[in-house]
């Protein structure tokens, strides 16, 4: 009977330091569950944060983007207005050339036309002078 009661009591002992040992190892199992819980919102806080980081970076590369797209269409206006600029300065150059021509035309024909009515005016002035000259002295004739 001492016998089984010792066996009794070592093997109650043996239970209740297994028991004990199964709820340490289960508060720390759970500890660590907490802890891997822990670590898992933390990790998605910062998989959060690094989304959000992402977001503004895109944002601002696709406002880059569309900056230097607008620069790039604004050089295009530009490099266009410069060639039409180019293109009506050589027109108003030509025009002005055809200006100047058909007025140095003009100017010819004018002198040329002063030139014969001065030379029409010196023949009819001399002619009259002749017609003059001969009735005045009409027996000379």
């Amino acid at each position: 009977v001492a016998y089984q009661a010792r066996t009794q009591r070592a093997a109650d002992a043996h239970s209740e330091g297994l028991a004990e040992g199964r709820r340490r190892h289960s508060e720390q199992a759970e500890a660590l569950g907490s802890e891997v819980k822990a670590e898992r919102a933390r990790r998605e806080a910062l998989i959060g944060e690094l989304g959000a980081v992402n977001a503004r970076i895109e944002a601002a590369l696709g406002s880059i983007q569309h900056r230097a797209e607008a620069a790039e269409a604004l050089e295009q206006q530009l490099a266009r207005a410069e060639r039409r600029i180019e293109a009506a300065r050589r027109r108003a150059e030509s025009m002005a050339t055809a200006v100047l021509q058909d007025v140095e035309a003009y100017a010819a024909r004018a002198d040329g036309a002063a030139a014969a009515e001065e030379e029409d005016l010196a023949q009819a002035a001399a002619g009259d002078f002749e017609q003059e000259a001969l009735l005045e002295a009409p027996g000379e004739a």
